[in-house]
């Protein structure tokens, strides 16, 4: 939904806010166990079909594998280092992913 709060001259200062509404479902899991330094992280991403503003479904979004590793691949907990982000789109029903 859009609420727009104009009031006041046409120079004047003008707001305008957006509330959006989504359902997001997470699968969290506990515990915690001691293990060697975690080199490797893979999320995949899957969307469901979307709704566009009028009611259809948007069936063409890829779902996404992200693999996050630190640069260098050889690095000490202590170390300064960065990550390396590698990205895998596929299309809905792409079982290549």
């Amino acid at each position: 939904s859009t609420q727009d709060d104009y009031d006041g001259e046409l120079g004047s200062r003008r707001t305008i806010i957006y509330a959006l509404d989504f359902i997001m479902q997470a699968n969290f899991y506990q515990g915690v166990n001691e293990s060697a330094i975690i080199r490797e992280v893979i999320n995949n991403l899957h969307v469901d079909t979307l709704i566009d503003s009028d009611g259809h479904g948007n069936a063409s979004i890829p779902n996404v594998k992200l693999t996050v590793l630190p640069n260098p691949l050889n690095v000490s907990p202590d170390s300064d280092y960065g990550f390396t982000t590698n990205k895998l789109y596929s299309e809905e029903g792409d079982s290549s992913g």
